[in-house]
């Protein structure tokens, strides 16, 4: 295995726990396989050394490049494990389902009330009617999911809140948050289930009362950015036990979940939760060209929040964006696919929302599994994926679809909650989240990026492009 120079000395830095801060297609699996080789050379064993990732695609990944056998899972699948769990485990589905069953429900007076809230709060240029068509019961529901998601993982007990500093509106929708939680615990009580979070949480209070021991000297955690404070929480109950050492590797300008309850303050603030840490980092990418490496670095530290650094192409493709403003979003789309659909190049469509694509096909095509089939043939080097799907993956050309400056747009607007006025240090610069993903998403391609805009309500992201 071939290594750069920064990725040899971040590899070889076994006598503290570090924070590897890399860059997009800079290698932050390589680096890691590069230190478990240098582990074992220094006498590790295999059963000594645990890797943590945050989903079953990544550890399978992981699993498929190591050539070592040691122990590679999630954190739901390690702390399963230590909790000796014979509930059923219950995905983030569940949660959903309670949302929605929950509305059937309640009175119709609290409903309209909850709805005129809603709009009111969050979607002002939103008018209220008497049909509740301002709003979609998907709006409402993705709305609770990431605002209840965000107050578990964040351990925020919506019951010591204060909440006397909000407005009327506001206190319906707490109001509600806090009826869901009550009614979302009971249906797990009831049925015997156990939920992804609850696992984390249950797995740390055994790690802290019951002080099990493990064999792992070396902790080594995949894509960091994504980190919670449950799973921070949990994270450091492991390594506590049994002295470990953590090496952590991820890119700030790839933090894109916090909907679901990460929190890139945790991120920032390594060194503060993890004394006389040490941070590497690791600038050269090896998938983008160097003037989308340049353009998107740029747009991403207008953020005077996020960690500079000076990324560099190692690729000798010059590389495009190409900007189309599109008259017809369908028209401009299958110009691309039919220049590139026979010249053995992958194409990878993004967009920000699932629906998107919606807009960029017709009868004759549509998309199957993720994959575009078009004129009845299907083209398994062409997929549409949304942003946070695209993740971690790359292709010779990418197509950015839905900038348009709408509340479904790209930056969106419909992602708001409650949770910045009930967390401390919460971000403060307008759409940051919001402008990570846009940098997810210029970062894929391998050759060329089309960005097919919105001829007449543009996204405000294509000015600083």
């Amino acid at each position: 295995m071939i290594a750069d120079k920064e990725q040899e000395i971040a590899s070889k830095y076994i006598e503290n726990d570090s924070l590897i801060i890399a860059g997009a297609g800079s290698g932050k699996t390589t680096t890691l396989l590069l230190k478990i080789d240098y582990l074992i050379k220094q006498g590790i064993k295999e059963n000594e050394i645990l890797v943590i990732s945050f989903t079953n695609e990544t550890v399978n990944n992981f699993i498929n490049k190591c050539k070592y056998n040691i122990d590679v899972m999630t954190f739901h699948k390690l702390a399963n494990k230590i909790i000796k769990n014979d509930k059923e485990i219950v995905d983030d589905e569940f949660l959903k389902d309670c949302i929605i069953k929950y509305f059937k429900n309640i009175p119709t007076k609290l409903k309209k009330k909850l709805y005129i809230s809603f709009v009111g709060v969050l979607y002002t240029d939103v008018k209220y009617n008497k049909n509740i068509e301002a709003v979609t019961s998907s709006s409402i529901t993705s709305y609770f999911y990431s605002t209840i998601k965000q107050l578990i993982a964040n351990m925020i007990d919506i019951n010591k809140c204060d909440i006397t500093r909000f407005k009327n509106n506001e206190k319906i929708l707490l109001y509600c948050t806090k009826k869901i939680i009550d009614y979302y615990n009971e249906e797990l009580v009831e049925n015997n289930f156990i939920d992804f979070d609850s696992l984390i949480i249950e797995a740390t209070r055994i790690l802290n009362d019951q002080k099990i021991h493990h064999n792992y000297k070396h902790i080594l955690v995949d894509e960091y950015q994504d980190i919670s404070m449950i799973r921070l929480n949990f994270l450091k109950s492991l390594i506590k036990v049994n002295n470990s050492i953590l090496t952590a590797v991820g890119d700030d300008f790839q933090s894109i979940y916090g909907f679901s309850g990460s929190n890139i303050n945790l991120f920032y603030n390594f060194q503060k939760h993890f004394k006389n840490s040490k941070i590497f980092y690791i600038h050269t990418s090896y998938r983008c060209p160097r003037l989308i490496v340049k353009k998107a670095g740029r747009f991403i530290m207008k953020n005077p929040c996020q960690i500079k650094k000076n990324i560099i192409s190692n690729s000798k493709v010059r590389g495009k964006i190409i900007k189309i403003r599109a008259r017809s979003f369908y028209a401009e789309l299958i110009k691309i696919i039919r220049k590139y659909r026979h010249k053995n190049k992958s194409i990878l469509i993004i967009g920000r929302n699932n629906f998107d694509i919606n807009f960029y096909i017709n009868k004759k095509n549509r998309v199957e599994n993720s994959y575009i089939v078009y004129n009845n043939k299907t083209y398994k080097n062409i997929r549409y994926l949304t942003v946070h799907k695209s993740k971690g993956l790359e292709a010779d050309i990418t197509i950015i679809i839905n900038l348009s400056n709408s509340r479904l747009g790209f930056p969106c607007r419909d992602n708001n909650t409650l949770i910045p006025k009930l967390i401390k240090n919460e971000e403060t610069y307008l759409y940051a989240e919001e402008r990570r993903l846009f940098y997810v998403a210029l970062t894929r391609c391998k050759l060329k990026t089309y960005l097919i805009i919105n001829r007449k309500a543009p996204s405000e992201f294509i000015s600083e492009i």
